[in-house]
Parts: C-alpha cells; sequence; structure tokens
C-alpha cells in the first residue's frame, strides 16, 4: 500500500473496537458488542499506531481517494489488459489516515471483490499496506460473459474506521481483461484453386491439362506440393504462368474393400474410376491407399461428400457397394510449411521441386452460398483452443472491402454470404487484432461463372456518328491505336440509318473486320490508306444488353444478320431457334434485321444452319433457346460464307468449285465448294458453298429464295438456276500472307482458357487467355474443322468452326494512290480481289484466266507510277511471267527489200525523162540523207527509226548520142550497178508502253518482251511503270490500256476484243499491230507453260470517279450518275480541268487526225501523241 498525502485523525483502535472487528491478539481490549445505546461515546476511544503511539479516534482522517497502481509497468491504472500467464501486480492506494504506513493496520477493516477474480489472481484481504493488492498470474483467460472479449468491470471496497468510531467503506472500480495476443492463421482451400507458379525452367512446356474427367490421366498433369497435397491441372495460362488445379480431396472409406479398386495406388491414371452418393454427389478417384482405407478424388459435382454417404463405385449414384463415408478432410491445402516458397512438382507425387508457387487463390462459383451449396470459409490455427475467438477479445477486419455479397464475421472470422458476380484473381488482407496485438493473413478469392454460350466472330456492328462519307463494298480504315502498331482495315458489309433521331446510336456500319478490332472512340477513313477522319466510333460505343437504352451507341461482334418477318418478338440478348436446331444469341437489332452470334449447342457441339426457304415451317424462326413455336419467318440470311440450293436448273451451267457465279440481285459469289462434279449433267438440286460474296453498293438485298444465279461474271446467258434456300456457313478464309482476327465470345464465364482441336493452321495462334485467333497464315491448307473450347475449374462451353487456308496467284496495287481500286472483272465485283485460288489452280478447275480492273482518277493516274506486286505460294507457281502492256508509237514499218528508186544524173539529171517505161514508177529525186525514203523512219518528224529494211537505187547516166550536139542532145540513159541501202533502224524503237521500264532497249531487240521469276518456293514481285508525267507525256495513254480508241468499238464492250484486234492486225498497223494491249501475269509450271493468268487493264476517270461509280461495268454511259463519268472539260486556273485526249474518253465519233480512227488506224500521219512538258 503507497500512503497518500493525509493523514487519519481517528484512532484505529477505537474504529476496530466499535466494528467488533478487533483481532484475537488484541482482545485483551476487547468488550462485548456494545448495545445500539452503547453506540455513541462522548469521549473518544483512542487506538494505537505501529510505534505504539496513541491517537483519539477523532483524529483520523476518512479516506477520499482509492486506486491502483500498476508495479509492474509503474503506472496508476482504472483498467488492465492482463497477458494470460504474466505477473499482474497491482497495489491499492488510498489517502486520508488509512493511507499512512503507520496507521493503517489499525484502521483499515479489511477488501472485499466482485465479481470473483479470475484463475490465479487473488486479492489481500489483510490489513497491511499490501491490503487490498491483486496479484498473481492469471491461468485463463477471462473477459465479460455477457459481451465476451470486453474486459469485466471489478468492484472493490476497502472497509475501514472512521473519525465518529464507527466502520464505513470506500469503493474503486477496475476494468480489467485476461488475454493472450491472437496467434497466426490461415484460411482453409476449398478444392477450387488457382495458382500462380514460378517454373525453374522458365517455362510451362512440360505442364498439360487433365480436363476431360472421363478420359485416362497423365502424371504432368498434376502438381504435388512437398507437403504431399496433390491437384489435378484443368487449365493452364502459360503468359501469366497460371494454373487452374482442382485440389485432391482425402475421403477415408468403411468397408474399403467393397469398392473394387485395383492393387495400384493411383487407380485414376489407368483406367477412369469414381464414386458416387445420392443426392448427385460424384468423384473421380485418383489415388487409393488401402493401408488408411483412404482415397483421394477429383470432385466432379458441386455438392461434397459427408460422413455416413453410402457410396457405389460408378459416376452416376445407382446402388450401394457397401462402403461409407467414415471422414472427409476439407482442411488440406496447399502449404508452404517451414520454407519460404511453396515447392511443387509437376507429377502425381512429389519427387523434386520443379516449380514454386505462390499467390494462392481460392475459386468459387458465382452465387453459390458458403456453407449451403459450398464448404464453409473458416481459417485453421495452430493457436490453443479458444485463443482466436471473440472470448479473447479478438475482432476480425478486412482490407480491402470484401465483394458485394461477402461478409466477414468480426468475432468468428469467417466468410460467409455468396459472390453476387464475377471476380478476379483478387487479395484480401484479413487481421485479427485484441488488446494485446494484431495477426494477419493474406486470403486470394475469385469468383466465376461457368463459360456460357462460346461463338467466334469477324464481323462487327458499330455505331458512327454518320455514314454520309462512307460507300457500302469500300475498305474502311482505323489509325494506329495503341497497343496495336499497325492500322486497322475491314470492309464495309452495310450501312443502317435507322432514320430518325440525334443520338449517337442511329448511324451504324456493319464490317467484316477480319484483319482486326474496331474500338470505341477510333477515327475512321476509306479507301487505300488512313488520310483523314470522316467519321469516329464514339467512345461511349458499348456491347448492349436488354437492358440498355436504344440511344447507347453499340459496338458489338456478330456473324450473322438473319432479316425477319417482324422484330417486335426478339431482344437483345435473348435467343433464337429454328426447327432444325438452330441456334443463336441476339446481339443487336436494327429495323427488321437480326444481328447474331451462331451458336454450336450441346456438349458434343454440331453445327446447325440457319436458313431462309421458300416458305413453310422451315423457313420459321422462334425466340426461345429451344425451338417451340414460330414467332416470325426467316426473309434474308446473311453471312460470309453460305450454303446456297438451287432448283429450276436451265442449260448446262457449271456451278463447280472455283467458278464465279452471279445473281440477278446484283450480286457476285465465289463457289468454293459443290455437289456436283460433271458440269455436263445437270443436278437438280444443285447445291454450292459460297465465299467472297459482293454486291452492287448501295443497299442491295443479299442473296435470297427466288433469284436466278448466273455462272459467269456477267449476269447473262441461258445457263441458271433459281435459288431456293441459303443457309449460313461456320467456314472462316484466311489468305496466306495476310492477317488474320477471328475473336471469341462469351454470354458469360470468367477465368476461363481456351482450346482448339486440332492445333490451328501454321502461323496462326490461339491466345488462351482471351480465345482471340490470330496471326497471319503462311501455309495454305484444305478446309478443316476445329473444336475451340472456353475452359475453367466449373465448366466448359465448345464452338465448331471450319477453317481454310488460301494461298493465291494474285495482283496488288503497292502504289499507295488514294483513288486506285483493283478489283476482278465482272458485274457486282468492285469489291473482289484480283486473285486465282490455289487450290483451283493446282486442280486445274474453275475460272484460271482472270480479268481484272485497275480504275483510277485520271489526275492521280498522270502523276503516280504504277506499281503491282504479283506473289504465288510455294509450290503454286514454279515461275510468274510478267508481260507489261504495250503499244506501237510509230508505226513499225519495214522498207521492203524489193523497193527500187530510180535517179538520173549526168544531162538528164534531176528530170527523170528519158526513163524506160518499166522504170518510171520508181524514179524519184533521190538523194541520200533523205529518210522518208525508208519507210518506218521518221527522224524528219523528231520521231524514231524503226526501219530495219533496204532498198536499191539504181542511178541512170544520161549523155547525147551526138556529142557534137551535146549537151543539148541528151537522148542516152545509161544504168550504173544497182546499190543497196540499208535504213539501219530497229523495230522495237516504235515500241512504247511500260514494257520499256521493265526491259532495255537491248532486251527489247533481242525479242523479249516480258520478264520471268522463280517462285518455286513462294515469292514476291515488284514492278513498277513509270507514270506519265515522268517521261513528260500530255495523255495517260502510255500506261490506261483500257478506251474506246484503243478497242475500236463503238460499245466498249469487251477488252478482250483489242486483244483480238491486236492479233489480227498486221505488225506494221498502228496502235495495235502485234502488240499487248493487257498488263499480263501468267503463272507457269516448271516447263514454264501457263497455269493460270491475270490481265490487267487500266482506267481513268475523270475527278469525278467514286468507288461506287459503278465501276464493276464496262461501259460508262450506262451510269446511275449520266456524265460523270464522261470528259469534263471545266476551266480550273486557266486550264481544262480535264482535256488530255487520253484515252478514258468515251467514243462519240472519229478520233483526233493524229490519233488515227478505227478504220484507219495509221491515221493521216504516223500514230503518234503530243510529247512534252506539261
Amino acid at each position: 500500500m503507497k500512503t497518500l498525502k493525509t493523514t487519519l485523525t481517528l484512532s484505529l483502535f477505537t474504529t476496530l473496537l466499535l466494528t467488533g472487528c478487533m483481532p484475537d491478539s488484541l482482545t485483551k481490549f476487547k468488550k462485548d458488542p456494545p448495545k445500539k445505546a452503547e453506540v455513541a461515546t462522548e469521549e473518544p476511544p483512542t487506538i494505537v499506531d505501529s510505534s505504539g503511539n496513541t491517537f483519539d479516534v477523532s483524529t483520523l482522517v476518512d479516506p477520499t481517494t482509492f486506486q491502483y497502481s500498476d508495479e509492474v509497468n509503474n503506472a496508476l491504472v482504472t483498467s488492465l489488459n492482463a497477458k494470460l500467464g504474466d505477473k499482474v501486480q497491482l497495489s491499492a492506494e488510498f489517502d486520508g489516515s488509512v493511507g499512512e504506513a503507520s496507521k493503517v493496520k489499525s484502521v483499515m477493516r479489511g477488501c472485499t471483490i466482485t465479481p470473483a477474480l479470475p484463475s490465479g489472481l487473488t486479492l489481500d484481504t489483510t490489513k497491511s499496506e499490501t491490503g487490498c493488492s491483486i496479484t498473481g498470474y492469471p491461468l485463463t483467460i477471462s473477459t465479460d460473459s455477457l459481451n465476451p472479449g470486453a474486459p469485466i468491470n471489478y468492484t472493490i471496497t476497502m472497509s475501514y474506521l472512521s473519525n465518529t468510531g464507527t466502520v464505513k467503506t470506500i469503493s474503486t472500480t477496475l476494468t480489467m481483461g485476461v488475454y493472450t495476443p491472437p496467434g497466426q492463421f490461415e484460411y482453409l482451400q476449398n478444392e477450387k484453386i488457382l495458382l500462380k507458379v514460378a517454373p525453374l525452367s522458365g517455362s510451362l512446356n512440360t505442364v498439360t491439362t487433365n480436363a476431360d474427367v472421363d478420359s485416362t490421366y497423365v502424371r504432368n498433369g498434376f502438381i504435388t506440393t512437398a507437403l504431399g497435397t496433390t491437384g489435378v491441372i484443368k487449365y493452364i495460362d502459360p503468359d501469366n504462368f497460371k494454373l487452374g488445379v482442382i485440389k485432391l480431396i482425402p475421403i477415408r472409406v468403411n468397408n474399403f474393400a467393397l469398392l473394387g479398386l485395383p492393387a495400384d495406388e493411383y487407380p485414376g491414371l489407368l483406367t477412369p474410376r469414381f464414386i458416387s452418393a445420392a443426392g448427385g454427389k460424384s468423384a473421380k478417384v485418383i489415388r487409393a491407399v488401402a493401408a488408411t482405407s483412404t482415397i483421394y478424388v477429383e470432385m466432379i459435382s458441386s455438392k461434397y461428400f459427408t460422413a455416413g454417404d453410402v457410396l457405389d463405385d460408378t459416376k452416376t449414384f445407382v446402388a450401394s457397394t457397401g462402403a461409407t463415408v467414415a471422414n472427409v478432410d476439407l482442411t488440406s491445402g496447399l502449404k508452404k510449411g517451414s520454407s519460404s516458397v511453396l515447392d511443387i512438382d509437376n507429377n502425381v507425387q512429389y519427387f523434386l521441386s520443379v516449380m514454386q508457387g505462390s499467390q494462392i487463390s481460392r475459386v468459387y462459383e458465382v452465387a453459390k452460398t458458403f456453407g449451403t451449396d459450398m464448404p464453409r470459409l473458416t481459417f485453421s490455427t495452430i493457436a490453443a483452443t479458444g485463443v482466436m475467438t471473440s472470448a479473447n477479445g479478438v475482432k476480425y477486419t478486412v482490407a480491402p472491402a470484401l465483394p458485394n455479397g461477402l461478409f466477414l464475421n468480426e468475432d468468428t472470422g469467417e466468410i460467409t454470404g455468396a459472390f453476387v458476380d464475377t471476380l478476379d484473381p483478387a487479395f484480401f488482407t484479413i487481421k485479427a487484432t485484441n488488446p494485446l496485438g494484431v495477426t494477419s493473413t493474406d486470403i486470394g478469392l475469385s469468383s466465376i461463372k461457368a463459360p456460357l454460350d462460346l461463338s467466334y466472330t469477324n464481323r462487327q456492328l458499330v455505331a458512327v456518328k454518320s455514314t454520309t462519307k462512307f460507300i457500302e463494298s469500300e475498305t474502311i480504315l482505323q489509325p494506329i491505336v495503341a497497343p496495336s502498331t499497325t492500322s486497322i482495315s475491314g470492309q464495309i458489309i452495310r450501312k443502317y440509318d435507322r432514320g430518325s433521331g440525334t443520338d449517337e446510336n442511329r448511324y451504324k456500319l456493319a464490317i467484316d473486320a477480319s484483319s482486326g478490332y474496331f474500338s470505341a472512340g477510333a477515327s475512321l477513313d476509306s479507301g487505300n490508306f488512313f488520310y483523314s477522319e470522316k467519321s469516329f466510333i464514339p467512345v461511349s460505343a458499348i456491347a448492349p444488353s436488354a437492358s440498355t437504352l436504344s440511344t447507347v451507341p453499340i459496338n458489338v461482334n456478330y456473324n450473322l444478320a438473319i432479316t425477319v418477318g417482324t422484330s417486335a418478338p426478339f431482344t437483345i440478348g435473348g435467343y433464337v431457334s429454328t426447327p432444325q436446331g438452330a441456334l443463336g444469341k441476339v446481339v443487336a437489332i436494327e429495323g427488321t434485321t437480326l444481328f447474331v452470334q451462331n451458336l454450336t449447342p450441346g456438349t458434343s457441339p454440331t453445327f446447325v444452319a440457319f436458313q431462309e426457304r421458300n416458305g413453310g415451317v422451315a423457313n420459321s424462326i422462334d425466340n426461345a433457346a429451344t425451338y417451340a413455336a414460330a414467332e416470325t419467318t426467316i426473309t434474308q440470311i446473311e453471312a460470309g460464307t453460305l450454303t446456297v440450293t438451287m432448283s429450276s436448273i436451265a442449260g448446262t451451267p457449271d456451278f463447280t468449285a472455283g467458278q464465279d457465279i452471279t445473281s440477278s440481285g446484283k450480286l457476285a459469289a465465289y463457289i468454293f465448294d459443290s455437289n456436283q462434279t460433271d458440269p455436263t449433267i445437270p443436278v437438280d438440286p444443285t447445291i454450292v458453298s459460297l465465299s467472297n460474296v459482293s454486291r452492287r453498293p448501295d443497299s442491295v438485298p443479299f442473296l435470297r429464295n427466288a433469284q436466278t444465279v448466273y455462272d459467269n461474271e456477267n449476269e447473262t446467258g441461258a445457263n441458271t438456276g433459281v435459288i431456293t434456300n441459303v443457309a449460313n456457313q461456320n467456314v472462316y478464309i484466311a489468305e496466306t500472307g495476310k492477317y488474320l482476327e477471328i475473336r471469341a465470345n462469351l454470354t458469360e464465364g470468367n477465368s476461363l482458357t481456351y482450346s482448339v482441336s486440332p492445333a490451328l493452321p501454321t502461323g496462326l495462334s490461339l491466345n488462351k487467355a482471351t480465345g482471340l485467333i490470330s496471326g497471319t497464315p503462311t501455309v495454305r491448307t484444305s478446309l478443316k474443322t476445329f473444336v475451340l473450347t472456353a475452359t475453367n475449374l466449373i465448366g466448359k462451353s465448345s464452338y465448331i468452326i471450319q477453317l481454310e487456308v488460301r494461298d493465291y496467284f494474285k495482283i496488288a496495287d503497292s502504289s499507295g494512290a488514294t483513288t486506285f481500286q483493283l478489283h476482278k472483272y465482272g458485274k457486282n465485283m468492285q469489291a473482289r480481289g484480283c486473285k486465282i485460288n490455289a487450290n483451283d489452280i493446282l486442280e486445274a478447275r474453275g475460272m484460271l484466266d482472270v480479268r481484272c480492273f485497275l480504275d483510277a482518277e485520271e489526275e492521280e493516274l498522270h502523276n503516280t507510277d504504277l506499281k503491282f506486286t504479283s506473289s504465288s505460294g510455294a509450290g503454286v507457281c514454279e515461275f510468274i511471267q510478267v508481260e507489261p502492256y504495250n503499244f506501237q508509237q510509230w508505226a513499225p514499218l519495214e522498207t521492203p527489200a524489193t523497193k527500187r528508186l530510180v535517179t538520173t544524173s549526168g544531162c538528164a539529171a534531176g528530170s527523170g525523162a528519158g526513163l524506160p517505161g518499166s522504170e518510171t514508177g520508181t524514179w524519184v529525186n533521190y538523194t541520200p540523207t533523205n529518210e522518208s525514203d525508208c519507210d518506218g523512219n521518221y527522224t524528219s518528224e523528231s520521231g524514231p527509226n524503226c526501219d530495219e529494211g533496204r532498198f536499191t537505187v539504181i542511178n541512170y547516166v544520161g549523155s547525147s548520142s551526138d556529142p557534137t550536139n551535146a549537151p543539148t542532145a541528151c537522148d542516152v540513159l545509161t544504168p550504173e550497178s544497182p546499190r543497196v541501202v540499208t535504213c539501219g533502224g530497229k523495230k522495237v524503237s516504235c515500241l512504247n508502253g511500260p514494257v520499256t521500264d521493265i526491259l532495255s532497249a537491248t532486251e527489247l531487240e533481242q525479242g523479249y518482251r516480258s520478264l520471268i521469276y522463280s517462285t518455286s518456293s513462294g515469292a514476291t514481285v515488284n514492278n513498277t511503270f513509270k507514270s506519265p508525267y515522268s517521261k513528260l507525256l500530255y495523255t495517260n495513254l502510255r500506261v490506261a490500256n483500257s478506251s474506246v480508241k484503243n478497242n475500236c468499238t463503238a460499245t466498249n464492250s469487251d477488252a478482250d476484243l483489242w486483244e483480238n484486234l491486236a492479233r489480227s492486225t498486221a505488225a506494221t498497223a498502228a496502235p495495235y499491230g502485234k502488240t499487248q494491249p493487257f498488263y499480263t501475269f501468267n503463272c507457269l509450271d516448271g516447263a514454264k507453260d501457263i497455269k493460270a493468268r491475270i490481265r490487267l487493264i487500266v482506267r481513268d476517270w475523270n475527278k469525278t470517279f467514286k468507288v461506287n461509280s459503278a465501276i464493276d461495268f464496262d461501259l460508262p454511259g450506262a451510269l446511275p450518275n449520266g456524265t460523270a463519268l464522261m470528259n469534263n472539260t471545266d476551266v480550273v486556273f486557266g486550264k481544262n480541268n480535264n482535256d488530255y485526249f487520253d484515252w478514258d474518253d468515251a467514243y462519240n465519233g472519229a478520233a483526233a487526225s493524229f490519233i488515227g480512227t478505227c478504220a484507219d488506224p495509221t491515221g493521216a500521219t504516223p500514230y503518234q501523241y503530243p510529247e512534252g512538258e506539261l
């Protein structure tokens, strides 16, 4: 006891005497207890202090303060958090007389406490300086029973002799709890784990999956920790070094032998073995240890086995084997033990560490409740019982906050609830805190949904600010946007305008986005390369759901557009189905068109097409996942590849693979497969598979029922069929050397890994995390079927595609010009590439002689070099022959050797008089410097000498027979010896055009008109042909080989006419004679014989030329916009806008005199065109 700064004034002795608390040692002073009347005395008794001094009781001073001092920490306290097992030493302190050391024994009467102190602590009740002290070592945790964890309020009462001679009390409150610091704890792992690993080899190449529970498992499809915990690897994310694992659960079994498991410890590696119980419980047996009657199982069902379950040895419970579950251990987990890392072997048994694990994330299924659908999420600890409880004052907190739907019980630390949404692996710190300390543990959590409705698409529907500046079928471009390093391009399939409103969702573009994804916020341009923004995709563009307002701009992937009678029954996010079993999900609706992600339903998916037929229930469509009844009918199917059925076959149409067809619906397509093998035998019905579908812009309907189909590129003829059925296909066409993307889509599902079987073609790869198929194929392949699967730890979804990698013998424009459009010749072909399928070449089928147009605005053509890239893959063309367009600028005349020129000299010089009659027709006033005497020498007209001929000159010398009369008489003409004159020219000097850009004069003189390149291993050939401007020419005649004046026909209907004319015209006729009217590119075999041919025609148009200016037709006069492509003679800056006299102008009569006419190709003067500076 410590003394406070007051003195006692009441005799302790008197106090003890009056209260009846006289100790036995003082019995000599003790009297009988006073009666009530005798309590008060006039003369207070006296007391004696410890020194023997006597004091009057009346002098004692009552205490006013009662408090405790913590002798361990040397501090006054009103509360104390005592540690279990640690020393407690609390001394009572008083003021007044009881606080004086000499008087305390005489004054203090004793101490009491309520409630009782915890075990191990005692209250000193003696009348001494240590009276009322609390000391000891607490042996039990002690907190408030009504408020566990809260300290207890103790009331300590001390009685004392007062100065009135009566006994009084004074009390104090001490708040005290006995605690022990929280121990280390770790949350239990459920059986589904996402584990980040660090392979010691640096890669996961040796790791595989055991994804299919019905198959035999392989050893390196497991992981095992050094502490023995085993898990089955279900998926691999090699880019992020993550493994999805289902941990094996130990189950101890009664009557183990009745399960009939083989003696091998790992029966699941030999033949799939299972156990099951009533209520849908099922698991695959991986390991069996007979000595301990324990099996280690991979759970298949979401329901866990419990003690007492009766077991069957089948995957689905049928009947009891007699074996029952004795115990299920759900506490085992992947633990590091004493090591700082988690050592893992890639095997069903642990032999050595091949990787080290970290970031263990527990994987749970959305909407499944802990403790009901899944095991409780609690923790384990090595701390003593009660340490981690609220009775020990432990409170649990978590940071950051748990996801929606999950709750942390602050008293028990248990996590309850259910995930309401998916969560990628996230880590949370949970702290256990009480008055004596804090411990924490990290827990990784993720929530997943099983993958649903996997599909693959390469088309997009995007909202754009405006569609005004875009044209259907043209190329659309997005500039480089990080992380991409190249511009993204696609082809505009169709424009959509809702027709009203000003919101950002009014205008849309359907795009073939095979070469990349167009992103929200991106600028858009069209043409050959990105030049400036014509429009943009709103930043807020999203994939809409059923609840999305119609004014919100959209950006969705789709692979099929279905036009229906009415779209009213359908909703975005809903399903569509047909009686045949086709299934799809609606991702957007525009008018009566449903944009659909086609699905391949079933656990073993099979592709079923949507169909547009000629009526009947087969043409109906429902708004449910399983067809029940028709909501409306399908009126059009639009997809990248189609199956078209035709009947009413007329003539003998060639509807075989490799052919182009055209439709009365203003469409064209390429047949890549057909059921017809003999084109001479009509097949009714005929079924063909189509790709590369193109149509004349804008807003032309797609292929549909009742359209007539022609077996040629001109939409004419008697060989036809009538469409009776159109169905979509799931075929994707890739091209060697061309980048490709096909995107994965899911209704839901996360924490996925994607797989494909069989392996994709060389150059294409599957992103296992996103499912994206991308790359640049390098080797052609036939049409193959691939099964793509999205998998996570609770499910999978599969999708079927067919993929063909085509190689082409093709020509591309690499000039970079903005207006140049290189495309296949024929109606509806303005969007078709200039190429021939290698399979057609190798199988000698289909169209192997292809014509193409390069359409260009004439001013750009005048100033831009033509650059053509021809290419073929390995084994397609052993050689590529490039034979450029050429023409005769001057008639390549050759003076015949029979030509005789007669001259006179002597007295008859220059007169020609008196020549024999046989010579008068050959007489000329010849001089050796007169080039015109050579028929093909044009040097006197600033032209070339193209004459390789010769002629004979005979001179007659005049003399007089009568010398006396000379020179008056000149009557004798004597011939001299004939003299041969060589013209000295070269025929090729009259030749002009692009051929002179790749062949030298010497090569031309040697007769070469082409170059041959070796391409047996695959190669790309680049050729440049100089622009008219670079040659200082006024006109585009040098490069533009398509014109009325070239053809010399009034209709200009077929560019072949010029070729026919060139072959039939004499070599001396200009400009056609024996020339090359096409830019010809030949695919040659090893013997240099032609296997396939592409002939190119360059056409120049006025400044008003547009991609949609019906460039698929030959004759400009038939255009919808009248004379837009005719000659434009507007005067700008003093010069005519389009007055080059070039060959793009329509033929309206005789040509300019210096060019010649069709009737007289040579013209009034030698055929030429103006030269000089612009």
